[in-house]
């Protein structure tokens, strides 16, 4: 990706189903951990890592189902299963359509979901800025929610 601030485009005959997201440290994995909903989830917005469908529900769902892999200390990835409505089985990966993803730095107790943070338990810095030396979020400040669109066509 580029620029989080911009739509990205992926082609629907890439057959990608997966998104890889990575820190620049290493992040929490108990208090903290990363979650994301799956094909039943009573209550999706308690989880701190969503893929959403831009402009409201699709498939009568207001959330993307998926598993989350943690490939290093520093790295996750949102897996699309096969049994999600938005699994496009004729090229193995996504529907066509626009998506965000929502990576949340700040805890909402309401609901209640923690923040993705790091080893201390500080927020991770998230706000989507425009790529600088190869960070591509972050406004120094710790907390907020890291989200971008991309359109699969």
């Amino acid at each position: 990706m580029g620029n989080p601030n911009a739509v990205t485009k992926v082609p629907i005959r890439k057959a990608g189903r997966s998104i890889r997201v990575r820190f620049t440290g290493a992040f929490d994995q108990v208090v903290h951990k990363p979650t994301t909903p799956n094909v039943a989830d009573p209550n999706f917005k308690r989880h701190n890592v969503l893929v959403l469908p831009e402009g409201g529900p699709r498939f009568g769902l207001e959330y993307v189902p998926g598993t989350l892999v943690i490939e290093s200390a520093d790295t996750l990835r949102f897996d699309l299963g096969r049994e999600s409505p938005f699994f496009e089985a004729q090229f193995g990966g996504w529907q066509k359509g626009a998506l965000r993803m929502r990576v949340f730095g700040d805890d909402d107790a309401a609901i209640p979901r923690r923040a993705i943070a790091d080893l201390a338990g500080t927020g991770l810095d998230g706000e989507p800025i425009v790529p600088v030396g190869g960070v591509m979020s972050g406004d120094g400040n710790a907390g907020g929610n890291f989200t971008f669109v991309f359109t699969v066509s």
